[in-house]
């Protein structure tokens, strides 16, 4: 494998609407309201009194974006192209994207001084081909999908898998950064920075590669077999992992970073084990996202044998945890909360909000998902999502609590849904103006 990164060269006119743009950025970044929100989520992960955060994403709404540049003129106006070159649009587009919402829906997005390129990285395949078909929705966005697992058998599994082969294009990579860096990195501070994987759950992969009705079936049928394939994946995983801590790849996450199902990762309770003189990062000074989806109609005492032993395993190889996602934890709390080093736990619209306050209070981050359908259909009953508002403040009181809309895919037409909801959350909250 070699690199294939190219750099074209960037125009002086180009070269000057990205510096322009670039301080734009670095002055938004140094404003009150930036560093308010930096202490507020600081503080919020550290378990210490926080008022509470609230997001919502964006980038599920595809074409729909359009519509919030209409509703928004100003933010469709700075958010349109201005730079010629492919390479000078692509520093442009990551440069705009930084400000989007807080130029429109004002959610708790950190806007940032730094400018985070990513390392080149290949990790292979497990030995076999892992292919998906898609389906088309009434949008013609093709969302849905189902994999087609390449395992039928899983007591021969381990007669096909392979562990994975790691590559970095680390010249390619540093070129790029350089690039960015003689454009504007008197401005912003350019840095390698990039996670390689959402989930270290471990069993997306087990149900790519063999299917859900071979999961389930084989835990009762076959528990050696699943076994045996759960530790493969768990050792791998943590050998990627290595891989990269040793060559100085793996970056922390421990500011304005992606962080579990939604969140941001500011806190000071990392790094543990302190800076490295590469520039890379220790496991133990990382976040990591451990959940289980594929398991929702797994028994509690299932997840335990199958599921549980393994994610131990890599919680206990990195600083802090966020766990979970859609699946309703408190059908498996007992067990979850078996895991070393959680810090943050998701509350899914499925769960029992009063079980996860219980296991949150004082303890964990209170990670709350509201259902996103209730912003999708064809009319919103504000009243509504008021109360379920309402609800998960009361609920949650006296733990450290984010509201994260997540997954929405559609607005039927009504971009202004977004803003309304962030606005009504943040009011509720009692956050307004921040």
């Amino acid at each position: 494998m070699t690199g294939v990164i190219l750099i074209q060269v960037i125009s002086k006119r180009d070269r000057s609407i990205l510096r322009d743009l670039a301080k734009h950025v670095k002055e938004l970044s140094e404003s009150p309201v930036m560093m308010e929100r930096i202490k507020a989520w600081t503080r919020n992960n550290d378990l210490q009194p926080s008022r509470t955060m609230v997001l919502l994403e964006l980038g599920g709404l595809g074409p729909e974006m359009d519509l919030l540049y209409e509703a928004f003129p100003d933010a469709g106006d700075f958010m349109a192209y201005r730079c010629e070159g492919n390479h000078a649009r692509e520093l442009e587009k990551s440069l705009k994207m930084k400000c989007l919402e807080h130029m429109t829906i004002c959610d708790d997005s950190v806007i940032n001084a730094y400018y985070d390129i990513s390392w080149a990285v290949e990790t292979g395949n497990y030995g076999v081909e892992i292919k998906s078909e898609r389906g088309i929705d009434s949008g013609g966005r093709k969302l849905g999908f189902q994999i087609i697992p390449p395992i039928k058998d899983i007591c021969k599994a381990m007669d096909v898998l392979k562990p994975r082969v790691f590559f970095c294009d680390k010249e390619g990579s540093l070129e790029k950064k350089a690039a960015a860096e003689e454009v504007f990195g008197d401005i912003l501070y350019v840095r390698m920075r990039k996670q390689y994987w959402w989930t270290m759950g471990l069993t997306w992969d087990l149900i790519n590669l063999i299917g859900m009705e071979n999961m389930m079936v084989g835990m009762v049928e076959e528990p050696d077999a699943i076994h045996a394939i759960m530790r493969f994946l768990c050792d791998d995983s943590l050998r990627f992992a290595r891989f990269l801590e040793e060559e100085g790849l793996f970056c922390p996450n421990s500011e304005n970073d992606y962080i579990g199902s939604g969140s941001r990762g500011f806190t000071d309770s990392l790094p543990r084990m302190g800076k490295r003189p590469d520039g890379g990062a220790h496991l133990k000074d990382c976040w990591v996202l451990l959940e289980s989806q594929e398991t929702v109609l797994v028994s509690p005492d299932m997840f335990t044998e199958f599921v549980l032993p393994y994610q131990k395993k890599i919680a206990e190889a990195f600083g802090l945890v966020y766990y979970g996602c859609c699946e309703p934890l408190d059908k498996r709390i007992k067990s979850v909360l078996e895991i070393p080093n959680i810090r943050s736990l998701s509350v899914s619209p499925w769960c029992d909000e009063m079980i996860m306050a219980g296991a949150c209070a004082g303890k964990h981050v209170y990670s709350r998902k509201p259902a996103p359908s209730i912003l999708s259909g064809p009319a919103v009953d504000y009243d509504a999502t008021g109360r379920d508002i309402i609800n998960t403040l009361k609920t949650a009181e006296g733990c450290n609590l984010e509201i994260i809309m997540k997954d929405l895919h559609t607005t039927c037409g009504d971009i202004m849904r977004v803003k309304k909801w962030v606005d009504q959350a943040r009011s509720l909250a009692g956050t307004v103006g921040l």
